[in-house]
């Protein structure tokens, strides 16, 4: 997956090919045909190993899909989840539901809007937005790389990020988190970056961490850049 900004200005996410899918015919696939599909695109393992190399899959009712290791080193007999590790472990719906689930977080669905025709509880929508939020801060943490080069043009902006309830009531910063991100014109590379305030000294550590030397950087008027080389 891979991450650029339109000389629009807009995000364009590239991804693999089976995101091209009609969501309709991706839920409606089988839970074997979702696997399959999804371990195609190493999405899930194909194996894992444990002293032995296991691929084959066992399914029971009301599990996951787990790999089983027969050899007696591994007694008791060693079960391995097909979703260890990923978003599908941390619950016992299908996975088809769970896809589903996600597409409505996408869309930017109200919780309600989300459980009522899924038929789950307003909690299990609540635990699910706190994970696929956490996972995209992660990404976005862990896939920012350093943009820019010698005479290339970088625009850099920060804002702050806040939740309140119903959109009312106070901006308190326990409520807040503050993004900084650069996007290079040229190669429409970009890098976001969370921060804990917008001084002087935290600035000057992301742009010289994530900026390569010789670029050219366009900022807005904030003060805290004015004294930065």
């Amino acid at each position: 997956l891979s991450i650029s900004i339109t000389t629009a200005g807009e995000i364009k996410i590239e991804t693999s090919e089976f995101i091209k899918y009609d969501f309709e015919d991706l839920i409606n696939l089988d839970q074997k045909e979702i696997i399959k599909l999804f371990q195609e695109v190493d999405l899930l393992l194909l194996h894992v190993l444990c002293g032995n190399q296991l691929s084959k899959l066992y399914f029971e009712k009301d599990r996951h899909p787990f790999f089983r290791c027969r050899r007696r080193a591994c007694r008791p007999v060693q079960r391995i989840s097909l979703y260890k590790n990923t978003i599908f472990d941390a619950t016992k719906l299908p996975i088809s539901q769970t896809l589903e689930i996600l597409w409505q977080f996408s869309c930017r669905r109200s919780n309600s809007d989300t459980a009522e025709p899924l038929n789950v509880s307003s909690e299990t929508i609540k635990y699910f937005l706190k994970l696929f939020q956490a996972s995209l801060s992660f990404f976005i943490d862990t896939n920012s790389n350093k943009i820019g080069g010698d005479g290339i043009i970088v625009h850099v902006d920060e804002t702050v990020i806040t939740t309140r309830k119903y959109g009312r009531g106070r901006h308190r910063p326990s409520n807040s988190v503050s993004v900084i991100g650069g996007v290079d014109i040229h190669s429409r590379k970009v890098f976001l970056k969370f921060h804990t305030s917008r001084s002087r000294s935290d600035l000057y550590y992301f742009l010289g961490n994530f900026i390569e030397r010789g670029s050219i950087i366009h900022t807005d008027c904030l003060g805290s850049y004015i004294t930065i080389n």
